[in-house]
């Protein structure tokens, strides 16, 4: 027999929708260089999430970083009291990422199921860009 804090638990994942109540949507970048490259995530309204490092400038960036493109990670984001959890997945592999979340800042612990690396990373929402499709 289950007890009920696991099926509560089970029933909870089962049923949790991606995306969130709103206001997270936008692209966020970086606040370090990672070499000479920059890390975005990019979050929607209905729940998907987009990551990719790029040397690009948050402008150039957001001409091209859509959900059309190909070869960017990509996945479906959670948000539940102030915490996020994702998985992105691009041609390369998986990578996982969970943190915490506002209406302008993401902190990000980074796992790579390529690679194994991992790094705690600091993003800012990029407020003066006009939303891509």
């Amino acid at each position: 027999m289950v007890g009920p804090i696991v099926a509560l638990i089970v029933l909870g994942l089962v049923l949790r929708q991606p995306g969130s109540l709103g206001g997270y949507e936008g692209l966020y970048i970086s606040t370090q260089l990672e070499g000479d490259s920059w890390n975005y995530i990019k979050l929607y309204r209905d729940g998907t999430v987009m990551a990719v490092t790029t040397s690009g400038n948050p402008k150039q960036v957001n001409t091209w970083f859509n959900k059309s493109h190909p070869s960017v990670s990509k996945g479906l984001y959670y948000v539940q009291n102030g915490t996020i959890q994702f998985s992105a997945t691009s041609p390369a592999g998986t990578v996982d990422y969970r943190g915490k979340i506002n209406k302008t800042h993401l902190q990000l612990h980074i796992h790579s199921r390529i690679n194994g690396y991992e790094n705690d990373v600091e993003y800012k929402l990029i407020e003066s860009l006009p939303p891509t499709p």
